[in-house]
């Protein structure tokens, strides 16, 4: 069932500042389990760059076989948009994070919806997304005070841009998935936010694949294929230095997808063994964090 909600379309400077954007109306589908609890968990699915398809429905399906309801966000397509693959610079990275903060007041007065039971899944942009919606600052700023997620997980999300404050996270737990062979979202990067994040008391866990490429728990992606034109700041450390300010970190100059350390080009592949430790992990994780 297609769904229409409200959400917002700021700049990255403007979400880190707090400052108000225009308002959007975009789509998210909502599946039911069947049979199942009710009301539900749910957990709000946030895509990649190449838009809401047909991974995100696998990922529903086999929540919905587990007894969990999903609601799948299109963060594109009421926004003019189908992919930012090529074009990192279309849409601002932390929108992700704004539409899972909208999705959540959203679903959380659905009467099929335990409130009580919401996640956030994200993958790639949309991972990235996911994890930073766990960040501290940005609820305060953005999330209404009676809301709260009661898990996150982020499938290879990018971590190469250090915001103030953003080892400081929710106390719910988070569950972060990355292949070590990652050539567009470095996983190095990942490990490093975990560890700054773990320093503080963040109840967060990095699962890494070997051997395993950007997406690959997406079967259609076998063998591998390397897009040439997809863009990446897997060479790039960017650095929040004052509210909103973003520069890279190795020249201070503020950050732009125009930045010479920006690069072109990257793997993705799936990885039928890291797929299945993948599903067996994360299964056990919404047993105890949503179905208990």
């Amino acid at each position: 069932m297609k769904l229409y909600f409200k959400s917002y379309t700021p700049s990255d400077s403007d979400f880190l500042r707090g400052t108000a954007s225009d308002p959007v109306i975009i789509d998210g589908v909502l599946t039911l389990p069947l049979p199942g609890k009710n009301p539900s968990p749910l957990v709000i699915l946030l895509h990649g760059s190449g838009g809401r398809g047909p991974l995100i429905n696998q990922w529903a399906k086999r929540l919905q076989n587990i007894g969990i309801a999903t609601f799948a966000v299109d963060s594109f397509t009421g926004r003019g948009l189908t992919s930012v693959r090529d074009n990192q610079d279309a849409l601002g990275r932390l929108v992700g994070t704004m539409d899972a903060y909208s999705a959540l007041d959203f679903c959380s007065n659905m009467p099929a919806i335990d409130k009580a039971k919401i996640a956030i899944m994200g993958f790639s942009r949309g991972g990235q997304g996911a994890l930073y919606a766990s960040v501290k600052r940005f609820q305060r700023m953005h999330l209404c005070a009676s809301l709260t997620f009661r898990a996150y997980v982020a499938l290879y999300p990018n971590c190469t841009t250090r915001y103030l404050e953003d080892n400081l996270l929710d106390c719910k737990p988070i569950s972060v998935h990355h292949g070590n062979a990652d050539d567009y979202n470095p996983a190095g990067a990942t490990q490093v936010f975990c560890d700054r994040a773990k320093s503080r008391n963040a109840d967060i866990s990095l699962h890494r694949y070997a051997d395993a490429h950007h997406v690959f728990d997406w079967d259609a992606l076998d063998p591998p294929q390397f897009f040439p034109e997809a863009q990446s700041t897997v060479k790039c450390q960017i650095e929040e230095i004052s509210p909103g300010l973003l520069v890279n970190a190795r020249t201070g100059v503020p950050f732009s997808y125009k930045d010479y350390d920006v690069i072109k080009g990257a793997t993705m592949g799936f990885s039928p063994s890291a797929t299945k430790n993948l599903i067996i992990t994360l299964n056990a994780f919404f047993k105890k964090n949503l179905l208990n």
